[in-house]
C-alpha cells in the first residue's frame, strides 16, 4: 500500500509527536477497512482534545480512497496522551479512537464531526 505521507506518524498541532508509545499503537496493523496514514491532536482550552486523521480506507475491490475524518473527546478521555500514561490507558485510548472511525465507516451513528474525500 501506498501512503500520501512519507513518515507515518501523529503529532501536536506544532508538529512535535505525540507520546512514541501511542502513535504505534494507533499506527499499528491494518483495522479492518482503514488504517491511519496521519493524525494530528490539538487541546481546546483544556477541555477537550480535537483530533484529526488522514486514513486510508479499503473497500473490497476498489481502489484504497484518503478520507480526512475530524473528531473530539473530553479532555478526562485523553489521558493517553500525557507523557506519563499507562499501557492500559493507551490501549483503551487506541480502541476507543479506531472504534469511532470504525463506526463512520460503517455507517452507524458515529461522533464524527467532519469527513472529507482527500483527492
Amino acid at each position: 500500500m501506498t501512503f500520501q505521507y512519507s513518515h507515518r506518524d501523529i503529532v501536536w498541532q506544532d508538529g512535535s509527536p505525540i507520546p512514541a508509545e501511542l502513535s504505534d499503537l494507533l499506527l499499528a496493523g491494518l483495522q479492518p477497512g482503514f488504517e491511519i496514514e496521519h493524525g494530528e491532536f490539538q487541546w481546546n482550552a483544556g477541555h477537550s482534545l480535537t483530533m484529526t486523521y488522514r486514513l486510508s480506507v479499503i473497500r473490497p475491490r476498489q481502489k484504497p480512497r484518503t478520507w480526512e475524518v475530524r473528531f473530539s473527546c473530553p479532555a478526562q478521555e485523553a489521558t493517553a496522551v500525557r507523557p506519563q500514561a499507562t499501557f492500559a490507558e493507551r490501549e483503551w485510548f487506541t480502541r476507543m479512537v479506531r472504534t469511532r472511525i470504525a463506526e463512520w465507516l460503517n455507517g452507524t451513528p458515529s461522533v464524527i464531526e467532519t469527513a472529507r474525500l482527500v483527492p
